[in-house]
């Protein structure tokens, strides 16, 4: 059996280990929207967002990484019904250089251990993840407001529904 080729998503040449801050998306397997419900009160910029079970047990485990890795700073996250935002600050002050692909590993797999033991669901993230490398303030300064206004723009996601949580 032949398979396609994968698209290599990733920076030619970048090293993932060097600090840096990075813009990481992850999403559910085939983009099911389990994490959270969009609530949208009168206008778009009211948009909250209502975490399910799996979105509770994602957002303790964002909150429990800065415990596990002492050398990041979450800058700003949300999450979204199929997706979780995630703005990365690395400061590795050791020689022992941890790359982002092993952070966002670590996450994907802690939080499927306890979704597997609590809900018995095994397979919640899709294989890979997206990432944007910041290179300057403005880039900084507009992916902030990108993820904080996330949830505002839920309505035109081509995988949006109006509140249904796949299962």
């Amino acid at each position: 059996m032949k398979f396609p080729i994968r698209k290599d998503i990733r920076l030619k040449d970048f090293d993932y280990s060097q600090d840096g801050i990075y813009f990481i998306t992850i999403c559910s397997e085939n983009r099911k929207n389990i994490f959270s419900k969009i609530k949208i009160k009168q206008d778009l910029e009211s948009a909250t967002v209502e975490l399910t079970e799996i979105g509770l047990i994602a957002e303790k485990h964002i909150g429990l990484l800065e415990q596990r890795y002492n050398f990041i700073e979450i800058i700003a996250h949300t999450i979204m019904p199929n997706h979780i935002h995630l703005l990365i600050s690395v400061l590795n002050e050791t020689d022992k250089k941890e790359k982002i692909s092993n952070i966002v590993r670590a996450y994907k797999s802690l939080v499927s251990t306890d979704c597997a033991k609590l809900l018995n669901k095994r397979n919640i993230f899709q294989r890979s993840y997206f990432d944007h490398v910041i290179r300057n303030e403005k880039d900084l300064y507009n992916t902030i407001s990108y993820i904080e206004h996330n949830p505002g723009k839920w309505i035109y996601d081509k995988y949006y529904s109006d509140g249904t949580i796949a299962t």
